[in-house]
């Protein structure tokens, strides 16, 4: 065998001292139309090369400074692009970049030729993408051989050029270095690639790749199973970009994309493109065939008849390509007659933003207030955030939007308004560039496109815009996270107080960040002066101007409702919405204040006090029961830990048995569908027949919760009695004490849009819708049931816990804070209306007796006739100690972390390209 080697070739691999193999590579050409740029994140990644080319005769000296300023624009737009997509938080290195001149033919000068590279240089090299750019260090210079910032080519003689071939070199000695090309993997992953490449089919089921990974050797290990071992490969291929992947969303589960230009970006570009400049077959049929769904398209509205014409080169993948588009935010299921209810041959319609065409805007109507939402590299967003203001004509000079983030944002804007407020086509209202909403009917506000000053203006026809702002911070940082996680956002507000009566149109003066360490709302808490257009403004004046903006002080005096949930994200999304259309609503001619928690509570308040108060401050509970609540108390089987939700629910049992509460309405919802039943059209499962259930909960007691009910019955004006239940009532027992009341069942079809629908995403769309609203009724008639005169916030309770000891606080540790604070009371006068604050403090410990005798001892050693005070005199000073804020607990978390104490969830012309 040894004698059949080419041992030449062996001599020849060992001089460059090790067996490489050859890099195999594809390209990409992205194209330029606005409308492809919907599709930048997924192709602009982490792994590859890229070539951003421009014409050399653009940055001439021929050229006009217009002309240089248009194509350096271009090329700012594509090298942050690529940065933004493409640089990672925590790794310095970033992806490599060609700067690419052409048209060396004619203009070949070689001194225009080292001009322009100074040009690129000084124009470009402060910034962040800056230092991915790669030199070409023997160019041809005035002086002989050099450095330049770009290879100038001449693309009419193709690879004849020298540069060309110098070009195709270093793409190649880059790729080379980069960590990922030299990754190892299994080689019965090559070998599956291999035949994955080869696989003519743009897409296949994830049960195909299955059983084509078990006949190239997979799983490669004992340690893993086939589906574990394949869901790993099929993330890394997700990731180098060769193939769609996503696990997560239910509809694609189970498709594997093998060729995702030709499946995605086909379909989607024939959806968005300019049809003037792109007029294919497919769109000819569309127009012929069904002319009035054609002209409704292009007008922003897209009937599903047009998709069978228009993907007709996927007539399998229908459903999949509807669900991508809707993912990437592309189109939003438009509600309204699409229900069973109306037939079978109701129309099916999608909004598609990026379709719309330009009109007159509209966003002023009514105007009140205006802020702004501010876009550019995090860099630059966190430095305006530290400076806590910037002038709007310095971030149109150093921010950056890209386009298609405009389009998503009102197709997430409308998903909103849909379910909190409801509307149908006819109620659209918006154009290329604006577009007007409506949070629940009262929180009207407009959004306008201002590309050339890096920003959204929001104009508000509400005078208490803290609601809008909120909910649009975090749909606008949702939308970032999903496709653009390299871009931040800051909401700012005009330092004029935003209310000027000609508008904001042509504002170009200086912003104040709304939120974040040094926003207006965290000074403002924090008892900070702030600087405003070269003048101090301290507290008073501070509120005076910015007041509809700034959240107000504290808790309410009452609420009718207070909203329990665990922060997940089915129950947070339903709380959010239920909160949301409840505040819209009136009761015996009372506006209806519901409480929850990440709308109500302040900045830097304790969780815990907030939460008591508000809850004793109520009269109906609505507990969300849900799967995801659940999920943590199934793994408290010791019933040592603590656990807010648990204690919040309680809480709420105790003073429904006090009758300090009127009534419980709870929400009960089951582990979250892949996709809405077909029959019924419900979101979730039944939460009591699926695994995990109440039934399966713990039957222990958990002592820290009864300990901590117990203390906050005690410090309530009047006290409040606990139960003979509270001691015995175990974790099971408190979900099924709260589950027994009358309240909502979500996998009800009377909770759900109770019909078919033709496209999943419309089904789930309309159960969301049908769910809230369902939701809302139902705690309105809850409402309406009880008398008037309870409703009047005159007639509801008041109490406000004095302050209460510190979870992790021992005993003994209680009992000298108590010493202490006694012993410096005495000076005061003060001690006698501390006495039932520090019994309270020392409730519940282990030594109590112990202990309490110990205070006994030190109070009539210290202030025997305080003892003896009377009633009238000790209420004022209980009332003041009552104020006093309780210790920080552990906090709440959102979504999987690991905090005991929190409520987590559980668990053209622009020319670039990518060398892949």
């Amino acid at each position: 065998e040894a004698s059949r080697l080419d041992w030449e070739l062996v001599m020849a691999y060992k001089a460059i001292g090790q067996l490489q193999p050859p890099l195999k590579l594809s390209m990409w050409d992205f194209g330029g139309q606005t409308a492809f740029m919907l599709f930048h994140h997924l192709f602009l990644s982490r792994y590859g090369v890229y070539l951003a080319a421009f014409n050399l005769e653009w940055l001439s000296g021929r050229a006009s400074a217009e002309e240089k300023a248009a194509a350096l624009e271009m090329l700012r737009f594509w090298l942050t692009s690529i940065y933004l997509h493409t640089s990672q938080a925590g790794v310095q290195k970033q992806v490599p970049v060609l700067l690419v001149g052409t048209h060396k033919d004619t203009c070949a000068d070689l001194a225009e030729h080292q001009a322009i590279s100074d040009l690129l240089y000084h124009t470009f090299s402060q910034s962040p993408f800056w230092p991915s750019i790669e030199p070409f260090h023997t160019a041809e210079v005035p002086t002989g051989r050099g450095k330049l910032w770009m290879f100038p080519v001449d693309n009419t003689v193709g690879a004849e050029d020298r540069v060309v071939r110098e070009v195709m070199a270093t793409v190649e000695r880059v790729l080379e270095r980069e960590e990922y090309v030299r990754r190892k993997v299994p080689r019965q992953w090559l070998s599956l690639f291999d035949a994955l490449r080869e696989d003519a089919r743009t897409a296949i089921s994830l049960a195909e790749l299955l059983e084509l990974a078990s006949t190239h050797g997979l799983p490669s290990s004992s340690e893993r199973t086939l589906r574990a071992e394949v869901d790993l490969f099929a993330r890394l291929l997700s990731g180098l970009g060769f193939i769609l992947y996503h696990p997560h969303v239910p509809a694609l589960a189970n498709l594997i994309v093998l060729n995702p230009v030709d499946f995605l970006i086909g379909p989607g570009s024939m959806l968005v493109c300019d049809h003037r400049m792109h007029h294919l077959p497919q769109h000819e049929q569309a127009r012929t065939s069904l002319p009035q769904l054609w002209q409704r398209m292009h007008k922003g509205v897209l009937d599903t008849q047009l998709l069978p014409l228009l993907w007709s080169n996927h007539p399998q993948h229908l459903l999949h390509l509807q669900a991508l588009m809707v993912k990437y935010a592309v189109m939003v299921p438009l509600l309204g007659s699409e229900s069973a209810s109306a037939g079978p041959q109701a129309p099916v319609r999608f909004l598609v933003p990026s379709l719309i065409p330009d009109k007159a805007s509209r966003v002023e109507e009514g105007r009140k207030l205006t802020s702004f939402v501010l876009f550019g590299l995090k860099r630059e967003t966190r430095e305006w955030e530290r400076q806590r203001r910037v002038e709007l004509g310095e971030v149109a000079k150093e921010g950056f939007l890209p386009h298609g983030i405009f389009s998503r944002i009102v197709a997430v804007c409308h998903q909103w308004m849909q379910v909190t407020t409801g509307c149908s086509e006819e109620d659209l209202c918006m154009g290329k560039d604006w577009a007007v909403f409506s949070y629940g009917a009262a929180h009207r506000f407009g959004l306008t496109l201002c590309m050339e000053a890096a920003c959204i203006r929001v104009d508000l026809a509400v005078s208490n815009p803290q609601r809008v702002l909120e909910k649009l911070s975090e749909q606008i940082a949702e939308v970032l996270a999903q496709t653009m996680r390299g871009l931040g956002c800051c909401l700012a507000v005009p330092s004029d107080g935003g209310a000027r009566s000609q508008g904001y149109a042509d504002y170009t003066g200086e912003l104040l960040m709304l939120y974040g360490d040094n926003g207006l709302v965290a000074r403002e808490e924090q008892g900070q002066p702030v600087m405003v257009a070269g003048h101090v403004l301290d507290c008073p004046a501070l509120r005076s101007r910015f007041h509809p903006f700034l959240p107000p002080k504290g808790l309410l005096p009452s609420y009718h409702v207070f909203l329990s949930y665990r922060w997940a994200t089915m129950d947070s999304w339903l709380a959010e919405a239920v909160f949301t259309l409840l505040s819209q609503e009136v009761v015996h001619d009372v506006p209806v204040q519901p409480f929850l928690d990440r709308r109500r509570l302040e900045v830097g308040s304790n969780f815990q006090k907030d939460f008591v108060v508000a809850l004793a401050r109520s009269l109906i509970v609505v507990p969300l029961l849900s799967h995801s609540a659940l999920e943590r108390m199934h793994a408290n089987q010791s019933g040592a830990k603590e656990d807010s939700v648990l204690l919040e629910w309680t809480l709420a049992l105790e003073l429904l048995h006090s009758q300090r509460l009127h009534k419980c309405v709870p929400v009960m919802l089951g582990p979250e569908l892949q996709a809405p039943d077909p029959a019924t059209g419900c979101l979730v499962a039944d939460l009591f027949a699926a695994p995990g259930g109440p039934a399966q909960l713990p039957d222990v007691v958990c002592r820290p919760v009864v300990e901590q009910v117990r203390s906050f019955l005690g410090q309530l004006d009047p006290p409040a009695q606990p139960s003979e239940q509270l001691a015995l009532r175990t974790v099971r027992g408190a979900v099924t004490a709260l589950s027994k009341h009358l309240g909502i069942t979500a996998w009800d079809p009377k909770a759900s849009h109770g019909g078919r629908h033709v496209s999943a995403e419309h089904a789930k769309e309309a159960s969301k819708s049908r769910l809230v609203r369902h939701t809302v009724k139902t705690i309105t008639d809850c409402l309406h049931s009880l008398p008037p005169d309870l409703l009047h916030p005159s007639s509801l309770p008041h109490s406000l816990p004095p302050a209460a000891p510190s979870l992790g606080e021992s005993a003994e540790a209680r009992c000298r804070r108590a010493e202490r604070e006694v012993m410096g009371a005495e000076k005061s006068g003060g001690l006698s209306g501390r006495v039932k604050e520090l019994e309270v403090m020392l409730f519940g410990s282990a030594q109590e007796g112990s202990l309490m005798a110990r205070l006994d001892a030190i109070m009539l050693e210290v202030d025997r006739p305080a003892r003896s005070e009377s009633p009238q005199h000790q209420h004022p000073t209980q009332q003041h100690h009552a104020q006093q804020p309780l210790a920080r607990e552990q906090g709440r978390e959102g979504g999987g972390g690991q905090v005991e104490g929190g409520r987590g969830g559980g668990a053209g012309g622009s020319g670039c390209c990518r060398v892949a």
